[in-house]
């Protein structure tokens, strides 16, 4: 399936237990969210790019 979507990270920081995250800004698709991974392309400001997969998750995360 081809998919092209451009987002533009907001915010990021590290967490210990998941790793990097990334806090894009963009407007939520219609019909009820599901989480999902995808490999995404991500084009640094520096023009570096590379490929990774990414989780497209909504809500807070909690941990114990």
């Amino acid at each position: 399936m081809d998919r092209l979507e451009l987002l533009t990270v907001e915010d990021c920081f590290q967490s210990k237990h998941i790793g990097l995250v990334v806090v894009p800004d963009f407007a939520l698709p219609p019909g009820p969210w599901k989480n999902f991974s995808d490999v995404v392309v991500v084009l640094r400001p520096d023009g570096f790019k590379f490929e990774e997969t990414a989780e497209f998750n909504l809500g807070s995360c909690q941990y114990p």
